[in-house]
């Protein structure tokens, strides 16, 4: 059964140019202005995540995102690279010690777990940001019903 699951990214995310210049200037306490930058936004997406409720979803879903800008200053396609930070906020951990705020919806963002991207563009000076909805079937934890005779194994 398919399940559409969504939440709302409450402030506009960098350009493809700021994530450009960011990468090539250092940064204090991290090895670049892209690294920082990650680090800060992160944690602001996995927050609206956590405040939606989304539950985990099994592999094969569909992430549509609308982007809400304050004016038409920004080409699509200068906007939609910020994508990679909604997208990391969704994951679940992908090493052992991996310190960056992760909501674990998503088992990764691979080609294997995302079937479909849907991008749409909008303009709106007072709610700006973006719109995200995940499509797809919810993941189901595999336990033993109660009074089971023997361990389900995965």
């Amino acid at each position: 059964m398919n399940v559409a699951q969504r939440f709302r990214v409450p402030f506009v995310l960098p350009s493809f140019n700021d994530l450009e210049s960011a990468a090539r200037k250092r940064a204090r306490g991290y090895a670049n202005l892209y690294a920082q930058m990650k680090a800060e936004l992160q944690p602001q997406i996995v927050n609206a995540i956590r405040r939606a409720r989304l539950q985990p979803v099994a592999p094969g879903v569909m992430v549509s995102f609308l982007w809400i800008e304050r004016d038409r200053r920004r080409d699509p396609l200068d906007i939609r690279p910020a994508c990679k930070f909604i997208m990391d906020a969704l994951c679940g951990a992908d090493r052992p010690g991996d310190r960056q705020a992760r909501a674990g919806i998503l088992h990764c963002d691979g080609m294997h777990c995302v079937r479909a991207v849907l991008d749409d563009f909008g303009v709106d000076p007072l709610n700006a940001g973006v719109e995200v909805a995940v499509l797809g079937d919810l993941r189901v934890p595999r336990v033993a019903p109660p009074g089971w005779p023997f361990e389900v194994r995965a």
